[in-house]
């Protein structure tokens, strides 16, 4: 009964209910303020027995079950319906769900402090600013912006300091810039600022250091600048840029350094760097880069050490190196490069663990002809799983030429049949069996496909004859070895691939 209008009442009659217990929903609580007839509660259960247990229960009680205000009159009236209702601890919808309502201000409200649920302000089409939440400092559910068309900034909010869940701020087409949230610190869910075609920045998000969700970023196209987020230090999920054609770079996200989710940058036209992402070294998701039309480089993600998911470079027109990926040791799934038309080489991306890649994929990348990084080349060696490499240019067009150059990367020189390894492909210890016909000091190294020592064999003088010898490769990554045997001849070398 809480939605009955108190000044609807005439009298009030409540009694000979034995296990009534609760009367204070919010009609009730406004008629005793200011009652418009006679009272009798009496012969009920403890908590609704006489006037004075509601009274006092109406004194802590305010909109428990939430309001939805759909008219200005509603707005005006909301103090004489409410009185002393401050602190509402339900949900509070502003505006209608199907049509704009013809709410055009909100000062009835300014006496509102706290709200408990979510806050949901939408389809407004005449409301032109928030000054009546002037005194609100939490919204402990979600907050809501939503398709106010002429609305042009936030102020009103100038108290709010928390979001409890999600801030949504969407669809309202006149909106310039967020001035009004200028003490908002916290946000306990997901930023989503999206499809507000006139912001053209985020002043007012300047004190906002803590997102315990995710950044979203998307469809803003006069957006120009996040450099008022350069506070944020703490953003517990993904981070998703899309859709901003004006954003020329990332300047304001440098307090990140970790990401428990997705990296997602995309479908910005403009976008010529990504400076601003220079501090980052983890991303727990999947990083994804594509059609960004524009972008020369990956200049900002020089950091980037891991990622969790897959890591996808696709449709970037304008992209002409991956070289800033040098220090990206490790993915967590695919290897997905496809669709950049002036992409020559995969060089940056030789760093990458092999067995980190669960598939490999390179295709359609029209100048692509060098692809014999050691990533790449010992992900073929011994694959996790499938592979893909089909329709770029000569050199790397399909698997086969990729293979080719990989293992013609270090020759094979003075190979005869005295010299020889088995079994090979293999996982755990091979044969090394070598004959020499004089004496000699033989040396045996080991070496990773990029050239660097990875174990010395053996190193001792040798009478004439046969010999063999186990090399333990267990402790060895998957990949493509090579195992030199030097004597003062020369050098012999034999190509390994530990599964």
């Amino acid at each position: 009964m809480q939605n009955i209008n108190p000044n609807s009442i005439t009298d009030l009659g409540i009694y000979s209910n034995s296990i009534l217990s609760e009367c204070d929903v919010q009609s009730i609580c406004a008629y005793l303020v200011n009652p418009g007839g006679t009272i009798e509660i009496y012969d009920n259960a403890s908590g609704c027995n006489t006037q004075q247990q509601v009274e006092d229960d109406c004194e802590d009680n305010c909109l428990p079950e939430g309001i939805e205000f759909e008219t200005q009159a509603e707005i005006d009236n909301f103090q004489t319906n409410y009185p002393g209702c401050t602190e509402i601890e339900g949900d509070v919808t502003i505006g209608m769900f199907m049509i704009s309502s013809n709410i055009t201000n909100l000062d009835g409200l300014n006496v509102i402090t706290a709200i408990g649920g979510y806050l949901d302000i939408r389809l407004n089409d005449n409301l032109i600013n928030l000054n009546g939440l002037a005194n609100l400092t939490t919204v402990g559910g979600l907050a809501s912006v939503y398709n106010n068309d002429v609305l042009t900034d936030l102020s009103g909010f100038d108290l709010l300091t928390n979001v409890g869940g999600n801030l949504y701020i969407t669809y309202n087409d006149a909106l310039t810039n967020l001035t009004g949230l200028e003490s908002l610190s916290f946000i306990g869910g997901n930023l989503e600022i999206r499809e507000n075609e006139a912001l053209q920045s985020l002043t007012g998000l300047n004190s906002l250091i803590t997102i315990a969700g995710g950044l979203e970023i998307r469809t803003n196209i006069a957006l120009t600048s996040l450099s008022e987020l350069s506070g944020l230090n703490s953003l517990g999920n993904h981070l998703w840029i899309g859709g901003n054609n004006n954003l020329v770079n990332l300047t304001g996200l440098e307090g990140l350094s970790t990401l428990e989710g997705y990296l997602l940058i995309n479908y910005n036209y403009g976008l010529l760097e990504l400076t601003g992402l220079n501090n980052l070294t983890y991303i727990g998701g999947y990083l994804e880069l594509r059609d960004n039309n524009v972008l020369p480089n990956l200049e900002g993600l020089d950091n980037l050490v891991s990622i969790g998911g897959y890591m996808e470079m696709r449709n970037n027109d304008a992209l002409e190196n991956l070289t800033n990926f040098v220090g990206l040791t490790s993915i967590g799934a695919e290897f997905r490069i496809s669709d950049n038309d002036i992409l020559t080489n995969l060089s940056g991306l030789e760093n990458i663990e092999a067995t980190s890649i669960s598939d490999l994929y390179v295709h359609d990348n029209n100048s692509l002809s060098t692809c014999e990084i050691e990533s790449v080349c010992n992900y073929l060696a011994a694959p996790n799983g499938a592979i893909y490499i089909n329709n770029n240019a000569s050199g790397c067009y399909d698997q086969e030429e990729v293979e080719d150059a990989c293992f013609a990367s270090v020759e094979e020189i003075g190979l005869n049949e005295h010299f020889s390894i088995s079994p090979n492909p293999n996982s755990g210890f091979v044969n090394l069996r070598f004959t020499i016909y004089e004496n000699n000091l033989m040396i045996c190294d080991l070496f990773e496909i990029s050239g660097v020592k990875v174990k010395q064999v053996l190193h001792e003088q040798k009478k004439p004859g046969t010999y063999e010898m186990e090399i333990d490769l267990s402790n060895l990554s998957k990949g493509i070895y090579f195992c030199t045997l030097k004597t003062k001849e020369g050098i012999q070398t034999k190509k390994i691939i530990k599964l």
